[in-house]
């Protein structure tokens, strides 16, 4: 744990490997594998090793860790998109931890990846409830109430979390969709120009502005704002059709054709 909270995953990975080589049956390695491996994104590698811990010898593991076991199997399976497996793990937290704001907050997330935002809605209000200051709930809340239309309420809640973490991309680009579902696409920019010098730099935010000035017909400004977006995230697929796009729009269909 100190090797991996001071920055070096690949020596945590290794001694993890020296301890499930002298404690084979122990489930706890596996526990902390997949936690680590689910931090790195590596979902598939992270759910079978959440399984593992599960199958493994359940008396090494005490009543919070059999259940962190489970939740993280969740969280596996909703980052990979196995919302059928995310519900499965659910219903064994259900059982096993049933008032537990774990269980709860889990809930509200597979009811989000179902796309069941009532559920999902009142699931994280409750959770809000227990816990007013929890980031993740509110922007959950904002994303949820922004799908189903509810575009005064998801301000009230992305307002209030950014007023308290200006520093939040998230929160700051669901906000600026807010305004472009009431076509609002000034007020949309003028939300992420307000942006601290730490979030605006961030892709996604340079990401949101271009796909706004693009959508503004100022596909030559949205072109350098892409660019710069993709230069820090290149793997990001979405990002670059949108630069594609950006390039048909400013007629250089070579550059498009090109990335």
């Amino acid at each position: 744990q100190a090797l991996w909270l001071s920055g070096r995953q690949q020596e945590a990975l290794a001694a993890l490997d020296r301890l499930h080589a002298r404690e084979p049956e122990q489930a706890r390695w596996w526990l902390y594998r997949g936690r680590y491996l689910l931090s790195l994104g590596q979902t598939i590698a992270a759910r079978d090793a959440f399984v593992k811990a599960q199958q493994a010898r359940q008396a090494s593991l005490d009543y919070l860790e059999q259940v962190g076991a489970i939740a993280g199997d969740a969280e596996a399976n909703l980052a990979a998109g196995d919302v059928s497996a995310a519900e499965q793990a659910l219903a064994q937290m259900q059982q096993r931890a049933p008032g537990a704001f774990g269980t709860l907050f889990l809930k509200a997330r597979v009811a989000l990846a179902r796309r069941d935002y009532p559920a999902a809605t009142a699931d994280l209000q409750r959770a809000l409830v227990e816990r007013p200051g929890m980031s993740l709930a509110r922007l959950l809340l904002g994303a949820s109430l922004l799908h189903q239309g509810l575009l005064e309420q998801a301000d009230v809640e992305l307002s209030q979390l950014l007023a308290g973490d200006p520093e939040n991309v998230d929160a700051r680009n669901l906000l600026a969709s807010v305004y472009v579902a009431r076509n609002d696409i000034e007020g949309a920019r003028r939300i992420l120009a307000a942006a601290p010098a730490g979030a605006a730099s961030h892709p996604a935010t340079g990401w949101m502005m271009g796909s706004l000035m693009l959508r503004a017909g100022q596909s030559a400004e949205a072109i350098g704002m892409l660019e710069a977006s993709v230069a820090l995230d290149p793997d990001n697929a979405d990002l670059r059709l949108d630069l594609v796009r950006a390039y048909l729009a400013a007629g250089q269909p070579e550059k498009a054709r090109q990335l």
